[in-house]
């Protein structure tokens, strides 16, 4: 049987609850980076960057969306059989108007980044009362999550075209993690067929993705790679957005 509670925390308290990184130090941000953020989306808001960048959203984009992701229902109960088991012309149509509406104002939609976060226990662990003991699962909005997928495919699109570091895996066309064991075995075999010594240092960072600096990030895609236009503003909007209701499921 599952015991299952909510707990909804406002974006102040998701930072508190996420420690300093996210408390104090955001006040104490770098006043350069903050102000190099204003001149980026300052700059992409008179419609810079290239079409990739600006261009609405297509009714072909939308059509890529359907029958993607998980059916599990976000915060707003929608969920994804119940978009892609509608009139598809219909839905065609309601999701491009209510995208490109979003992506005109370079933006995304604030109650599609609530998420439900359920912490499930890891099984065969020896003691449940350790943190490690347990995982946390995110679910957004099916709408949010979509929207996320034309989006991402964008910004891959573009990374690709400013030739994106080479040792970069995951997240970008044909550079799975897969390729990347490849490549690493690959190498080790090369060393040792060369009578040399083959050494591998693995590192797992912790919280990589939930400890970014939001700021630093959105100045590396703008300076460094270009991201630019409604592309940019639409990411700003993202990575800023923190709103989350907790579900704690017992087993």
């Amino acid at each position: 049987m599952s015991i299952i509670t909510h707990k909804f925390l406002s974006s102040s308290a998701e930072q508190s609850f996420l420690g300093p990184q996210f408390g104090v130090a955001t006040q104490n941000k770098s006043h350069d980076l903050r102000k190099m953020i204003i001149d980026l989306s300052d700059d992409a808001e008179t419609g810079s960057g290239n079409d990739l960048m600006n261009a609405p959203i297509s009714e072909h984009e939308v059509n890529l969306t359907f029958g993607t992701g998980s059916d599990t229902a976000g915060p707003d109960r929608i969920t994804a059989k119940l978009i892609d088991n509608a009139d598809r012309d219909e839905m065609k149509k309601c999701l491009t108007f209510l995208w490109n509406s979003s992506w005109s104002h370079g933006s995304f939609v604030k109650v599609w980044k609530e998420e439900d976060r359920a912490v499930l226990t890891k099984l065969g662990k020896d003691d449940y009362h350790e943190c490690n003991a347990y995982r946390t699962v995110s679910i957004t909005s099916c709408l949010g999550k979509r929207f996320e997928y034309i989006t991402c495919r964008r910004l891959t699109a573009v990374l690709e075209q400013v030739r994106f570091d080479q040792q970069q895996f995951s997240y970008l066309k044909n550079r799975s993690t897969t390729h990347a064991l490849l490549v690493l075995v690959e190498k080790i075999k090369s060393g040792l067929l060369a009578g040399k010594k083959a050494g591998v240092v693995f590192f797992d960072f912790a919280d990589a993705f939930g400890s970014v600096d939001r700021d630093r990030l959105l100045v590396k895609i703008g300076r460094d790679f270009g991201i630019s236009g409604k592309l940019f503003l639409h990411i700003r909007t993202l990575v800023y957005l923190v709103s989350s209701s907790f579900i704690f499921v017992v087993f």
